[in-house]
């Protein structure tokens, strides 16, 4: 167990200090006499914790601050002071606080490792930049504020495995996995978006949530193969569509040594998972170019043209063009061969490797953009950027 203090001039004048306490708890199940002593269990031990720790914010972030300026006065220089910020007397760090639990399982002496664990993290006084109207005449456009709460909870687990050895060679196998889901529980009012599409933070809803107006349906209805504006049906109102970061990951890592040592291969299979992906370079083909199937091809299907047309429209929606964007891929694979002794004497070295890597050589998807993971980054604000494929 343990407390941490923090008081700092960074805060605002208002706030004083913050307290951080931490203090986990574990518990060796089997080392208890009545515990039964098997070959199949080796080793389980229970354990939670419970944590806070802090951001703070810049040194001159609370400050109210001017700027010099050269000045004219009755037809002479002079010097003067601008408003540079108003400052924030009650600016207080951003405070995290964790609450996990799990257990850690050996199986067959240790050839066979579980853990697992089960969490919820709630992060509150997020430190934002908080813009300010023109009208206030500030040189600076914006100030950071503490603005509201959010929640992080879900599992994860680590599997690790000898699955062979014997003879000089040896298989060991890695699962790593997890699944996370966010929820923002209060924003400030001033900061709440407006009715607007795309990304936006909304009480009650995941981090970076896309909106949008759904395409409800859509018919030919004059059967010419061409689908029309006034053949799609798309919902009135700006509705949640998903989220934009994946919530299920997934890695998995086997790993082959040969020859004692001497020859060792591996590779990393990386899956990630129920999330969507915008693919914008469809919509950029379409809209920018008219170079797309959905306008040039007649043999295009009625699902291919139906993004575009709800695209066009009065509506303007881009909700057609959000795909799932689960994908699996092969993200590395590489051989390492380790030199003899022989040649180490000869080359006058204690180490001699020589490796052979790639990356990204296999990827498995049903997205039909260029690739689930070319992405432009998020903003502060939320208001463009996002896991998008721009082209």
């Amino acid at each position: 167990a343990a407390l941490r203090a923090d008081g700092a001039s960074t805060f605002g004048k208002n706030f004083k200090t913050a307290y951080y306490p931490k203090g986990s708890v574990s518990w060796l199940v089997s080392s208890e006499g009545w515990f039964p002593q098997t070959k199949a269990i080796s080793s389980v031990r229970f354990r939670t914790a419970y944590g806070s720790s802090g951001v703070q914010p810049p040194a001159d972030a609370a400050l109210t601050r001017l700027q010099l300026q050269t000045v004219f006065v009755n037809g002479t220089t002079g010097s003067g002071a601008q408003l540079q910020t108003l400052g924030n007397p009650d600016l207080a760090p951003e405070r995290t606080t964790e609450l996990e639990g799990g257990v850690d399982i050996d199986f067959l002496d240790g050839r066979l490792r579980l853990e697992a664990t089960a969490y919820e993290k709630r992060s509150k006084d997020a430190l934002v930049q908080r813009s300010y109207p023109r009208s206030a005449g500030l040189i600076a456009t914006g100030q950071l504020d503490n603005v509201g709460r959010v929640r992080n909870r879900g599992v994860e687990g680590v599997l690790n495995a000898m699955v062979f050895r014997a003879g000089g060679t040896e298989l060991n196998v890695t699962l790593n996995g997890s699944i996370n889901h966010s929820k923002l529980l209060e924003l400030d009012s001033s900061l709440r978006p407006p009715e607007d599409r795309f990304i936006k933070f909304v009480e009650g809803f995941p981090l970076f949530g896309m909106w949008d107006r759904k395409i409800r349906s859509y018919s030919d209805a004059n059967n010419d193969g061409v689908l029309q504006i006034s053949e799609v049906q798309v919902d009135d109102s700006i509705t949640f569509i998903g989220v934009t970061n994946p919530t299920n990951l997934l890695t998995f890592t086997p790993s082959l040594s040969l020859f004692n040592g001497t020859i060792r291969l591996s590779s990393m299979f990386v899956h990630k998972g129920n999330y969507i992906q915008t693919n914008f370079s469809e919509l950029n083909k379409c809209a920018s170019f008219g170079s797309c199937k959905a306008r040039n091809d007649p043999n295009a299907s009625l699902a291919e043209q139906a993004p575009y047309a709800g695209f066009a429209g009065a509506t303007l929606t881009y909700a057609g063009y959000a795909e799932d964007g689960t994908f699996t891929r092969l993200a590395e694979a590489s051989v390492v061969w380790d030199a003899t002794r022989q040649l180490k004497r000869y080359l006058g070295n204690r180490t001699a490797t020589l490796t052979l890597s790639g990356r990204n050589l296999a990827l498995w998807t049903d997205y039909s953009g260029l690739d689930p993971e070319v992405t432009a980054l998020p903003d502060l604000t939320g208001n463009f950027g996002t896991v998008w494929d721009l082209g």
